[in-house]
């Protein structure tokens, strides 16, 4: 909860992008802890406002699908392209 807290802040701040990292600390854990659900969660809201950060259209979709795929429960792009 400290980690999801923090990241919070830096992203309260302005800094989403290490944010992103740090949220990744707990969003990337493997199971579906509630700690981790609620960590992949601020992680899509940070995909979604990054998104409106950055300039490159391409970056913009992939924040954007990224957050999507985030709120459906995937936390992998492993296996999407044939």
């Amino acid at each position: 909860d400290d980690v999801i807290a923090r990241a919070e802040a830096l992203a309260t701040d302005g800094n989403v992008q290490l944010a992103m990292h740090v949220i990744d600390l707990v969003a990337l854990g493997p199971d579906d802890e509630p700690a981790v659900v609620r960590a992949r969660t601020v992680k899509a809201d940070l995909c979604r406002a990054r998104a409106k950060e950055v300039r490159p259209y391409p970056s913009k979709g992939l924040y954007k699908s990224s957050a999507m795929r985030l709120r459906a429960g995937t936390t992998s792009w492993e296996g999407t392209l044939p």
